[in-house]
């Protein structure tokens, strides 16, 4: 029998410090906006497609763009595996702006006794700015996860 499961993670707000894009304090360090913990020990070749919204408020940085990624982690490893490619927004403007997006992983063939994992939405700078200095907030950022199992869901 095929099943799916919907699940929310807490709703997320990481305030950046005041940076200045061209000093690399956003550069190259990658920052978490928001977790997800799934279990799909019960499903069957399972797939999950995942959402992830945020509002994004700037001030002060009118350049550059943002380079989204997604990993998971399952329990019994150190290193994060990247989730589908990379997503990137940009160019960055004041105000405020709406950011989505999902990516679906449908290899869980490594996870058959990793049936516990973590799904992780980090952000870094893609494209770095001219010197300018301001701040930036990812308010109420989110990751849904939708968990289908069987073949329909295109596992293999």
């Amino acid at each position: 029998m095929n099943s799916s499961k919907l699940k929310f993670g807490p709703s997320q707000t990481t305030q950046l410090p005041v940076i200045t894009l061209t000093s690399g304090t956003l550069g190259t360090t990658p920052t978490v906006l928001t977790t997800l913990r799934l279990d799909s020990s019960y499903l069957r070749s399972p797939c999950v497609k995942l959402d992830f919204v945020t509002n994004f408020n700037v001030f002060g940085i009118t350049a550059g763009s943002l380079k989204f990624q997604v990993y998971k982690k399952f329990d019994n490893q150190s290193e994060s595996i990247p989730v589908g490619p990379s997503w990137t927004f940009g160019p960055i403007a004041i105000g405020y702006q709406p950011i989505s997006f999902f990516v679906a992983d449908c290899d869980m063939t490594c996870c058959s006794n990793q049936t516990c994992c973590t799904y992780i939405v980090e952000v870094s700078a893609a494209e770095l700015a001219v010197a300018e200095v301001g701040y930036a907030t990812f308010a109420n950022s989110m990751l849904a996860a939708t968990i289908s199992s069987g073949s329909e869901c295109g596992c293999k």
